[in-house]
């Protein structure tokens, strides 16, 4: 039979709410991390907003003219594409974010508020919430989905499928690919 030292025990005991506390907290039954908790969007998300983060650096982290030839070397060929795959996004959004100073993408960071935008309500139902799959003449989930799959945030055209959206998604989708354009025009500006 082993023996076990009393103090071997009482170490591990005082190590068990050290471990506890150590671990990540769970996302409640929604699936969404606790206030604090980061929910990390694709790269077809964050690309766009390491781009125009990019371009809204100033004092002595503006991006350099070298950054902003490499930058408009490897996002230029994409926005005459209209489709790109979360492959490709994620491989695109590495590429550009290692062009940056790791200060360069702290302060991009800081650029995003971390609360909940204006006075929108947070989850339940929104009175102006586009319906897509239960209207009838909307676009089913499977079709948006598909279109998500391979829609490329950076192409300057719009979609096919996105003619078959509600206008009010359609005028969103354009004012975001505005900012976009204007974002990247910046890009080739400082590249000169």
């Amino acid at each position: 039979m082993r023996t076990i030292h009393l103090s071997t025990l009482l170490g591990a005991c005082a190590l068990l709410p050290i471990l506890a506390f150590a671990q990540p907290p769970r996302p409640p039954m929604g699936g969404r991390p606790p206030m604090g908790g980061r929910i990390l969007r694709p790269a077809k998300g964050r690309l766009p907003r390491l781009i125009m983060g990019a371009t809204r650096l100033s004092g002595p982290e503006a991006l350099s003219k070298r950054q902003a030839r490499r930058m408009n070397a490897l996002l230029s060929p994409w926005e005459s594409r209209p489709r790109m795959n979360q492959a490709q996004a994620q491989s695109l959004y590495s590429q550009a974010s290692a062009l940056l100073t790791s200060s360069q993408i702290r302060s991009i960071e800081a650029q995003r508020p971390d609360g909940p935008r204006g006075d929108r309500p947070r989850g339940g139902s929104r009175p102006n919430r586009p319906d897509f799959g239960g209207r009838p003449g909307g676009p089913p989930m499977g079709a948006m989905r598909a279109m998500m799959e391979s829609y490329n945030p950076l192409y300057g055209g719009a979609s096919g499928m996105e003619s078959q959206l509600p206008p009010r998604v359609q005028e969103g989708m354009q004012r975001r690919r505005d900012r976009l354009n204007a974002a990247l025009k910046q890009v080739r500006q400082r590249a000169r």
